[in-house]
């Protein structure tokens, strides 16, 4: 309540003094200062406007486990309707931006060509002290789950219990809700992460933070590295395997030590030269000017990912089955000639 009331009272004065001292305004996700009610005001002021998606704002209700984790059970016609406003909040930002910059395997519901996420970067926190590499007897892994349910950690927990029962030595640290001090600790002293199963991009942020200590991240999903939407030298290195390879890709990270110091060191490489504040800074400053962009636009006409976050493609199909059937898949947004649509599809053997 108290918050709702500094909020109410400090956000016209925020929004007419930034009004008159910015030229630029760049808002994160389906946000701004009056619930984008006040991109026409900042258009007709002559402001440029960028938004940043960062997955979850963007991706569709369908491909987002988050909307279906721990047992909730939204009905058809709740999921059509959390879509429909989406799409709407999202053609109203399109409308009135200069610049969108989103990553393609979310992008489903973008109409304009945008810049791929990875062509700006995620700012990453670089430590001040030196990391220390294979200090431990055995290998240490951490696994830092901020939701255990979409990050897969039920499977990541089953992989690591079928590879001690097969007699392999390793030490396997699970922690969540923990300070960042903490967390800063345990990436320091670990071998490598085991970040999430079911992710749509080969490093997404606690992968990251490993990466600045030189610590590579096994990660599982289904996005093809090619619909990244980016070239290779600007895709960050992780251990990126399917969701059913999980077991394979710590086994691996566990057994060859040389490929994790390898990937390790890349990861870290890649971190501190691409991924650090300024030099993520410079990029957006570059976009914001309008320097280099044109080449890297993403056509939101040839995105065909449908992997989604947080869920098995087998959770995924039978939703969609109860949603073909109940309401049809144009209520959910996909357009009757996308190739996204052929995909989904396809998945279903309705092709």
């Amino acid at each position: 309540m108290i918050w709702n009331f500094v909020r109410s009272t400090t956000t016209l004065p925020l929004f007419l003094l930034s009004l008159i001292r910015f030229d630029v305004f760049i808002f994160i996700g389906r946000s701004s200062f009056f619930k984008l009610f006040d991109l026409p005001i900042l258009k007709f002021a002559g402001k440029k406007i960028c938004f940043i998606f960062l997955g979850s704002d963007l991706r569709p209700i369908i491909l987002n486990g988050r909307y279906f984790q721990d047992g909730a059970k939204l009905k058809p016609l709740d999921v059509v309707k959390l879509t429909r406003r989406q799409i709407f909040e999202v053609s109203w930002i399109e409308k009135w931006s200069d610049i969108i910059i989103a990553h393609p395997p979310t992008a489903h519901f973008l109409r304009k060509p945008f810049l791929p996420y990875l062509y700006i970067g995620y700012p990453t926190y670089i430590p001040s002290v030196r990391s220390q590499l294979n200090i431990n007897k055995c290998p240490r892994i951490l696994h830092l789950p901020s939701s255990p349910e979409t990050k897969g950690t039920k499977e990541i927990r089953a992989a690591i219990e079928k590879l001690k029962k097969e007699g392999m030595k390793f030490d396997y640290i699970e922690l969540s809700g923990v300070p960042q001090s903490r967390v800063i600790e345990e990436l320091n002293l670990c071998d490598f992460v085991i970040d999430q199963v079911y992710s749509d991009t080969p490093m997404a942020a606690f992968a990251s933070e490993a990466a600045a200590f030189g610590k590579p991240a096994v990660v599982g999903g289904y996005v093809e590295l090619k619909d990244l939407g980016v070239p290779q030298t600007m895709i960050p290195p992780s251990i990126y395997v399917k969701p059913e390879e999980i077991y394979d890709g710590i086994k691996s990270a566990i057994c060859n030590t040389q490929m994790r110091e390898t990937i390790g060191h890349a990861a870290k490489s890649f971190t501190l030269a691409y991924w650090n504040a300024s030099a993520t800074a410079k990029r957006l400053e570059q976009v914001i000017n309008g320097i280099g962009t044109p080449a890297a636009m993403v056509n939101p006409v040839n995105i065909e990912s449908i992997s989604g976050y947080g869920q098995s493609l087998d959770s995924l199909k039978k939703r969609l089955i109860i949603l073909r059937d109940r309401v049809g898949f144009f209520s959910l947004g996909f357009k009757e000639d996308s190739k996204y649509l052929n995909a989904i599809k396809k998945l279903l053997g309705d092709d």
